[in-house]
């Protein structure tokens, strides 16, 4: 069942130009991701310019390239991840 997880343990990188750079993120049932790209960033849907902002990431498990949604809700400052399977496969 896709779920979106939430309380993620994200390390990241700010520049001198306040954009926000996922590097590794921790989620319940995958372990730890270490991101290999961002594809883009932009609001994520209906939640308000600037609110939440959806980064597309890229990693590779597996010797296989996958890629999954990070939010970072920025008045919360925390993370979640829509549509990832609960338990991890």
């Amino acid at each position: 069942m896709d779920v979106t997880i939430h309380g993620i343990d994200v390390i990241a990188m700010f520049n001198d130009q306040g954009e926000i750079r996922p590097l590794y993120a921790k989620i319940k049932g995958y372990g730890t991701i270490k991101i290999e790209r961002v594809i883009s960033v932009d609001d994520a849907p209906f939640t308000g310019r600037g609110n939440v902002l959806e980064f597309v990431c890229e990693y590779v498990l597996k010797n296989m390239t996958n890629m999954f949604k990070l939010r970072y809700h920025v008045k919360e400052h925390m993370w979640s991840a829509p549509g990832l399977r609960e338990n991890g496969e």
